[in-house]
């Protein structure tokens, strides 16, 4: 389970990216003012589609910092009920303060402070929640010239084989074989067990012969 408290004010829709990601063992609240009391419906949907427990709390008082006093005063009250971790979606650093107070009276406690709900799961130190793993990994950066590079010559293998396929009881095997010689390309051995184990020792052995040497 995660909290999330939302500083929609600030951060409005792009604070919302991730919002797909949230599960019914999550607990969301969004706390808002006049000035921002309407959400994409994308982002509503998939609130209410993840069936997580959403809690909406709307500024009553106008004054300077007062929904930050709100946001403060909700995290309290979420350590108090024995939450060990929460996140705030703020891109304000003066939540910086409620993350350090926490840390100094709770030593077992977390407060995770970023600008989307992805990058907060991101964050988050839940080892055994597998969307941490998946949005870690799709948050990290790749070289644009190896990604590019990767990509022709992906390109330039599906060519070669739809080739060496034509006309032969391979050929809607295309992808399976390109995945196959893609993966094993510099080790024969490993290219060779892979084909007889996918396709069986005779189409194997044959499939190995025509694409061995490319």
């Amino acid at each position: 389970m995660a909290i999330f408290l939302i500083d929609y004010e600030n951060v409005n829709a792009a604070g919302m990216e991730g919002c797909e990601l949230l599960g019914p063992e999550d607990e969301v609240y969004l706390l808002y003012s006049a000035s921002c009391a309407r959400m994409r419906k994308e982002h509503m949907d998939a609130l209410i589609g993840s069936r997580c427990r959403f809690y909406a709390h709307k500024l009553e008082e106008k004054g300077r910092n007062a929904l930050d006093f709100y946001i403060a005063v909700q995290a309290g009250a979420c350590f108090a009920a024995g939450a060990a971790e929460l996140t705030i979606i703020s891109r304000d650093n003066g939540f910086k303060a409620v993350q350090q107070f926490v840390r100094q009276k709770k030593s077992n406690s977390h407060v995770v402070l970023a600008g989307t709900i992805k990058a907060a799961i991101a964050k988050m130190n839940d080892e055994s929640d597998q969307r941490i793993t998946e949005v870690r990994q799709a948050l990290e950066t790749r070289s644009i010239e190896a990604a590019y590079n990767a990509m022709r010559h992906e390109q330039k293998c599906r060519r070669m084989i739809i080739e060496l396929l034509r006309d032969t009881q391979y050929q809607d095997d295309v992808e399976e074989v390109l995945r196959i010689y893609v993966k094993n390309k510099n080790k024969k051995v490993l290219l060779y067990r892979e084909l007889l184990h996918q396709f069986g020792k005779s189409s194997g052995i044959e499939l190995y012969r025509l694409i061995k040497d490319r």
